[in-house]
């Protein structure tokens, strides 16, 4: 069966520009909104520069940047949550202890919820032993029982979160770090649906666009991508004050000249 698209999907032709659906030269279009209305850039091409355009395409609202302006902005912003390349092995081994510690908490969670699973389990069960003998009427059993059989599910729901863990956490950290070191390169290397995908994971919420800055507003971003970059400043504050007290520490040692020097 040949493959349909809706009209929906074709070009639409205007004088002067052409409005594009999906084109590797306008990824941040509706991904990016007006700061203050709130309204998403959409896309179009100048024929007479042959250069794109984002636009905030409501009346009464004139709002016009280059892609090449949103684009060195985007890479501007991807650059404040950017590690640096030396830092890769030392995250990895502090991402991998907060995984350990994360797994050990999940199964303390765990067994105290394994157990309160049979404490349910065997409540109802002695709930109902007592409906057949007679010791608890027909009402009281329907509004106990509903209740305990909703605790069950509830307990069985937090269960299923906790086992849903990862085979080889030690890859997914080391794509990780690789990938925060290289946030623009890679945005920049995908094609339209790549950048979307990328740009939705990397900021959850979207991005806002504030004209009087002529900048992103600072977003919400990817809790992971958040983490590593905090961790990232963090040793790179270190690296500086171990740097800082080595100098200070050489200022301290007597020049050696031609007669004996003390300090």
């Amino acid at each position: 069966m040949p493959t349909t698209f809706p009209l929906s999907s074709l070009p639409r032709k205007t004088d002067g520009y052409k409005i594009n659906i999906a084109n590797d030269n306008l990824p941040l279009k509706v991904f990016v909104k007006d700061a203050d209305t709130g309204h998403p850039f959409t896309g179009y091409l100048v024929k007479k520069k042959d250069l794109y355009y984002y636009k905030v395409n409501k009346i009464g609202i004139r709002i016009n940047r280059s892609m090449v302006i949103m684009h060195d902005k985007f890479k501007e912003l991807l650059a404040n949550y950017t590690i640096d390349s030396t830092h890769i092995e030392p995250l990895k081994l502090q991402l991998q202890y907060t995984w350990e510690n994360l797994t050990e908490s999940n199964t303390s969670e765990k067994k105290a919820l394994s157990l309160k699973l049979n404490e349910v389990e065997e409540g109802l069960y002695n709930l109902r032993k007592r409906h057949a003998i007679g010791t608890v009427s027909l009402d009281v059993y329907e509004q106990f029982s509903g209740e305990m059989i909703a605790q069950k599910e509830a307990v069985l729901e937090q269960l299923e979160k906790l086992d849903q863990k990862l085979s080889n956490p030690k890859e997914l950290i080391h794509f990780t770090c690789k990938l925060a070191a290289n946030l623009a390169p890679v945005w920049d290397s995908g094609d339209y649906y790549q950048k979307q995908m990328f740009q939705n994971i990397v900021f959850p919420q979207g991005l806002l666009y504030d004209v009087k800055i002529e900048h992103y507003r600072t977003p919400i971003v990817n809790d992971v991508i958040g983490y590593i970059a905090h961790l990232s400043r963090g040793l790179e504050i270190n690296k500086k004050r171990t740097s800082l007290n080595i100098e200070e520490k050489s200022d301290l040692v007597p020049e050696v000249g031609v007669e004996p020097t003390y300090p």
